[in-house]
């Protein structure tokens, strides 16, 4: 074989591993949007049931310093999707899809504070975790704040977070104050994510007994 054909050759298998690279690239893409168009319509009709249960929930969130919130129900469930962006347009495939809803109760704290810097304390961890509350400021005769007092609803809000990565063809549930405070990330391969997981995440969010973080 003279160095020509052997450059044909390598030419050749050149084509043919860029082929099989472009094409397990779109499958990668329509596996992934597949997998968060349904994810997608599973958290809508989930919401629709979980709003008109609204079920009590087992789950407890202490709040450092204020106290615990116990008794909760789940309400306040939306779900939504994002497509992603070409230029000006959006294309068909899904960025991300979303579900917010929120841990609820009618009580409420009050809570006071007596120094500024227990108050901005205070102000930071509540605004961290994404609290809403009301708070009234005593000042002093020189205009300075001297006592705050903090009206706190038990509601801990919460957001779900869905994105796919088609190069991995993973999907990646990030979650906010979902069965505790804070942010938490769980990745599955996206040939695994079917209804049988979903079902586990439903449980998972409600605090029942639940295989979801088993299943990564």
């Amino acid at each position: 074989m003279g160095f020509l054909d052997e450059l044909k050759q390598q030419a050749e298998q050149a084509k043919k591993q860029r082929g099989e690279a472009a094409d397990a690239a779109i499958d990668g893409v329509q596996l992934v949007n597949g997998k968060l168009d349904r994810i997608f319509h599973y958290f809508r009709e989930l919401a629709e049931q979980l709003q008109v249960i609204e079920p009590a929930t087992p789950l407890v969130f202490p709040l450092h310093g204020v106290g615990d919130l116990s008794n909760l129900k789940v309400g306040n469930l939306a779900a939504d999707y994002h497509r992603k962006q070409a230029g000006n347009d959006f294309s068909d495939l899904i960025d991300r899809v979303t579900l917010t809803f929120s841990y609820l109760n009618s009580q409420k704290f009050v809570v006071e504070r007596e120094e500024i810097f227990q108050i901005e304390r205070l102000k930071e961890h509540l605004s961290r975790y994404a609290f809403r509350f009301a708070l009234e400021e005593q000042k002093n005769a020189h205009g300075l704040v001297v006592r705050g007092t903090f009206v706190i609803p038990w509601e801990v809000r919460t957001l779900v977070l869905v994105r796919g990565d088609e190069a991995q063809r993973r999907i990646v549930f990030i979650t906010r104050n979902v069965e505790r405070l804070g942010e938490q990330e769980f990745v599955f391969d996206a040939e695994r994510v079917d209804d049988t997981l979903l079902d586990e995440f439903a449980r998972f969010m409600l605090g029942q007994p639940n295989r979801f973080r088993g299943l990564q």
